[in-house]
């Protein structure tokens, strides 16, 4: 697992995370089953772009940062609904 982490690059974690921000909450027709896909080849692409390089080592940073940020997303979320929730019950 360790040497999975190697291979996530915060940039591009953080580029497909608010990119999946905005796909979430501007392209509402589209199914988030797309999602997952969209995320791996943009994370793909700004690995490419960052290291100005097509190598096996790029493609597999770009998926596992563009698959990452899908899940630090909804964690995120989350996070966000149970603090507004509990604003709410201590202004009851």
């Amino acid at each position: 697992m360790n040497q999975l982490l190697l291979y996530i690059d915060v940039v591009a974690v953080g580029i497909c995370v608010c990119i999946t921000y905005i796909l979430k909450h501007t392209l509402t027709e589209y199914p988030s089953k797309y999602i997952p896909l969209i995320m791996s080849l943009v994370g793909i692409a700004v690995e490419i772009l960052g290291q100005h390089d097509f190598a096996m080592d790029c493609v597999l940073t770009g998926m596992l940062s563009g698959l990452s940020s899908i899940g630090l997303y909804s964690l995120f979320k989350k996070w966000l609904q149970s603090e507004i929730s509990k604003k709410k019950e201590n202004n009851k």
